[in-house]
């Protein structure tokens, strides 16, 4: 003889099994957008450590050449700078004189494009000028 509870607890309801499958359909996709998140971080992270590699690199070689060679100094004064590196990266030069003070500033800037947006690494650097002495 069959009651009523037996009724009831013979299986799953068609609702429960959409419920589930809601419920596991939103957690695979908030996985797949924490990845997502995580990958396009980690390109940032390579970009920026990229400018930082390429501005400090640069920055020391300019400054050994002026420490060097003094007469380069007046070709970097007559206006900015600009070139390519590595296909992604351009870089910006401008030299100030301070003559109160006797220094050369140097200005670097790091540019590159980051879906769709440009971004800037700076670098800012002063020297005792030779070209005064």
């Amino acid at each position: 003889m069959k009651t009523e509870k037996n009724i009831d607890e013979k299986g799953y309801i068609y609702l429960e099994i959409l419920v589930g499958l809601i419920v596991l359909t939103v957690g695979i996709y908030l996985c797949i957008e924490l990845n997502n998140d995580v990958v396009r971080r980690e390109a940032e992270n390579e970009n920026y450590l990229k400018a930082i590699q390429i501005g400090s690199d640069s920055m020391e070689e300019l400054i050994a050449d002026f420490k060097e060679n003094p007469e380069l100094i007046p070709k970097y004064l007559e206006g900015e700078l600009s070139e390519r590196i590595e296909q992604r990266f351009e870089r910006k030069i401008s030299l100030e004189k301070d003559s109160r003070k006797n220094l050369l500033n140097i200005k670097m800037v790091i540019r590159w494009k980051e879906r769709d947006e440009m971004r800037d690494y700076l670098l800012v650097s002063s020297i005792l000028d030779a070209t005064n002495r």
